[in-house]
């Protein structure tokens, strides 16, 4: 396992990462869908990850010892996309931090990147460091799409005020409850 998230599992496959979503209920396999979706929709983009494939399976046991769903029988959806070897959180260098060149080059990536989803009508609700994988050249590719929200969409999985995002992330406005 090379990651992990509120959803799901991440696993390395070759020049491939797998992420395995299980879900017990409607409400977390739709969000999984959701993902796909907007993955699929932003697929091609060069900063935002590739989607590969998806693989949807009938329920099964979890054996992973390190799932807190082990034991469990769940269904499964699998995403699998390109390999981006750490991410910008585990890439900064402990000595000196990243050079000047490199957070122009990858702040203008992820700009771009959100840009592109702003422009498909997707916001992403959880840009933090762990979500922007980086290449072995230091490129850039907005990642996990999980909690993304697709404006004018008829299925909103979450409710107005609540705090979307990992809270130490979201803005202030969200924290005191109040909408855009």
């Amino acid at each position: 396992r090379i990651g992990n998230g509120m959803y799901g599992n991440v696993y390395l496959d070759g020049d491939t990462a797998i992420k395995r979503c299980f879900y017990e209920g409607k409400p977390n396999g739709m969000l999984n869908l959701r993902e796909m979706d907007v993955m699929h929709r932003l697929k091609g983009h060069p900063y935002i990850v590739n989607l590969r494939k998806v693989n949807i399976s009938t329920p099964e046991v979890i054996k992973d010892p390190d799932d807190e769903n082990m034991g469990k029988t769940l269904e499964k959806i699998s995403l699998v996309m390109d390999l981006a070897p750490s991410t910008l959180q585990e890439s900064v260098p402990t000595d000196k931090g990243f050079s000047i060149d490199d957070v122009r080059r990858i702040m203008a990536q992820i700009l771009v990147a959100l840009e592109y989803m702003h422009i498909n009508r997707i916001v992403h609700r959880d840009l933090k460091p762990s979500n922007i994988l980086l290449d072995d050249a230091g490129n850039a590719y907005l990642s996990d799409f999980g909690l993304a929200k697709i404006i004018g969409s008829t299925t909103d999985l979450t409710k107005s005020g609540n705090l979307v995002g990992t809270p130490a992330y979201v803005s202030p406005e969200q924290v005191r409850g109040e909408t855009a």
